[in-house]
């Protein structure tokens, strides 16, 4: 099991990956999960804000932020509390934001099968996972900075995935999974910790937005049950 920092980092392996698990706890996975919890149908992750105005035409909703907040002529932004049911079931969204969707792009550079993990639906994430051999986290960052949020989570999957205990042959073998370092990195992080402490830098900028709200619901361990798939072109709930 690896775990990238950034997304353009090079993993510690050279291989495909079975499966990639991309995660922007502040806020795009966040966004996503409820917004397929909620009943969105689908999610199309673009790069650019032209590219999401080019869905717009075809109905989805518009959706996404630069610097945090929404553009003018966005529907909504990335904050996961405006992805009620009443404002996104039986729709299409397009999104694009400044970290989270680039890492879902990048993530099949990894694998041919991407999952989307927030705290929001980290036990049914782990439980999806425990069968696959080759595991890589890619941790979104923040404007190509280390996230100390992605990683607490990170840290997370890694410690549910492989428990506390270590086998004999070292510390970072557990069970079936071999860890790379910065696996055992997050994995130590979080069981120092062992609860969504949100300190870091961009929890702190999006407190001073005005998203305190989003930050604390951010935090919200086991809320849904989703496990959102990106196949390429869009992001739906599987349920396999």
């Amino acid at each position: 099991m690896d775990v990238l920092f950034l997304p353009d980092l090079r993993p510690t392996w050279d291989l495909e990956y079975d499966t990639a698990v991309v995660i922007d706890v502040l806020r795009a996975t966040t966004t996503i999960v409820t917004a397929l919890a909620n009943g969105a149908l689908e999610v199309v992750p673009v790069a650019s804000l032209e590219e999401a105005m080019e869905f717009g035409k075809r109905g989805y909703l518009v959706c996404g932020e630069r610097g945090g907040l929404k553009p003018p002529e966005f529907d909504l932004g990335n904050s996961p509390l405006d992805y009620t049911r009443d404002r996104v079931e039986g729709r299409k969204i397009c999104i694009t934001t400044s970290n989270g969707t680039k890492a879902i792009l990048c993530a099949l550079n990894f694998s041919k099968r991407v999952f989307l993990g927030s705290f929001l639906n980290l036990s049914t994430l782990a439980e999806r996972l425990k069968n696959v051999e080759k595991i890589i986290i890619i941790c979104a960052g923040n404007e190509k900075t280390v996230s100390f949020e992605d990683c607490l989570l990170a840290g997370a999957i890694v410690s549910k995935l492989v428990g506390a205990d270590v086998s004999s042959n070292g510390p970072n073998e557990s069970g079936k999974f071999f860890l790379s370092d910065s696996a055992m990195i997050v994995k130590y992080l979080w069981e120092s910790v062992r609860f969504p402490n949100f300190h870091g830098v961009h929890a702190k900028k999006l407190r001073e937005l005005g998203f305190s709200e989003d930050v604390e619901f951010a935090k919200s361990v086991d809320l849904y049950s989703v496990v959102p798939e990106f196949d390429g072109n869009k992001i739906v709930p599987t349920n396999r």
